[in-house]
């Protein structure tokens, strides 16, 4: 093990089962790792940093982790985005509910600060129905070997809900 890794160092240490100087974290790198707008804006007080919290997705309350919070916490992932949607596919049912993509309705209760789902396009679906084809999902991750058929059953899934 080294004395004092770099955050790259670790990460890759850790992606290879190797011995790590210290567990690396992550804060912000995607959505399920990171941190809602209320409590980041407190965590920022906290920190001292006194500047406005820009939110990258107003619908799940998704801020981006400023630089100064990270460099605090010795958070070892930045966050790259790609270029955001050309258009919002959110349709709001009142002020704390909406149905996303894929058809999926989420609301949030008073005085939480997350949305839980109450409702899935595929919530009547049988075992017959899952297993007659693709299941479409809001997020699927492609790896190396993922035949191209099945990218492409994917996108065409996917285009079934947003044409």
């Amino acid at each position: 093990m080294k004395a004092s890794m770099t955050p790259r160092q670790g990460i890759l240490a850790a992606l290879n089962h190797q011995e790590v100087d210290r567990i690396p974290t992550d804060l912000g790198g995607r959505r399920n790792t990171t941190i809602c707008t209320g409590p980041c804006k407190k965590l920022k007080t906290c920190l001292g940093v006194n500047r406005p919290t820009v939110e990258l997705n107003e619908t799940y309350e998704w801020p981006e982790v400023e630089e100064a919070v990270l460099g605090r916490l010795a958070v070892d992932t930045r966050a790259v985005f790609a270029k955001p949607p050309t258009r919002d596919r959110t349709q709001w049912l009142d002020a704390r509910t909406f149905v996303g993509d894929w058809g999926t309705t989420w609301h949030r209760p008073e005085n939480q600060p997350q949305y839980h789902m109450i409702a899935h396009p595929l919530a009547e679906s049988t075992i017959e129905d899952l297993d007659s084809g693709y299941v479409p999902a809001a997020v699927h991750n492609v790896e190396d070997d993922v035949p191209p058929e099945d990218v492409w059953a994917m996108l065409d899934a996917g285009a079934t809900f947003h044409p």
